[in-house]
């Protein structure tokens, strides 16, 4: 599913929790245009170390949950480890890739979360990364409710120094097709900074 050539390294963790970036894209504001919401049932397709999950944890607790999920087993460590003790109960990782196509049928999708339990979900500089950004975005509607909420965070599709090749990233209308085919709805986009935008969408 992942482009190896494409995904980001575990060895450069510590970029995702460098302080400009908490300033260029602030968790708790992105979450608020999620409308995420104490109580809420929420999914982090793509985890990484937290950046989303663990405020996320925050917002819903006491009587939410938050599903992190990864293809990286060090970045599935790297967010326990970063996770404060008063939310773990709020947090289960989740190891993405395990089951492959075959896992249609089970209650658990290829992306590691059960079907239909999600209330609300991001997924943040990830589709650029996987071969089939389609095919990612229909199992992770496969966990997310009717009417639920997806937040799609992505490079702006434009020259610049740092980031991703031009050819793999993700225009606001190639993403407003994909989100189309894999069953969500658009309902608006956001420019969060000069490189980065937010699409939200409903689930159909």
């Amino acid at each position: 599913m992942h482009n190896d050539h494409k995904v980001f390294s575990p060895k450069n963790m510590s970029k995702l929790e460098h302080p400009d970036r908490y300033k260029e894209i602030p968790p708790l504001q992105v979450l608020e245009q999620l409308e995420l919401e104490e109580g809420h049932i929420f999914g982090d397709f793509g985890c990484g170390i937290g950046f989303f999950s663990i405020p996320a944890a925050q917002l819903v607790s006491p009587a939410g949950h938050v599903y992190a999920s990864d293809i990286s087993d060090e970045m599935l460590q790297g967010l326990l480890d970063r996770l404060p003790k008063e939310n773990t109960e709020q947090v289960t990782t989740c190891r993405a890739g395990m089951l492959g196509k075959d896992g249609q049928n089970s209650e658990i999708t290829s992306l590691g979360i059960a079907k239909n339990i999600l209330d609300r979900a991001m997924i943040s500089m990830v589709l650029h990364e996987v071969d089939d950004p389609v095919d990612f975005l229909k199992q992770a509607a496969m966990s997310i409710k009717v009417n639920g909420k997806l937040a799609v965070i992505e490079w702006i599709k434009a020259e610049m120094p740092q980031g991703p090749k031009m050819d793999i990233r993700i225009s606001e209308k190639e993403l407003d097709s994909m989100l189309e085919q894999a069953g969500f709805m658009t309902e608006r986009f956001v420019q969060l900074t000069q490189r980065f935008y937010l699409t939200i969408a409903s689930k159909k």
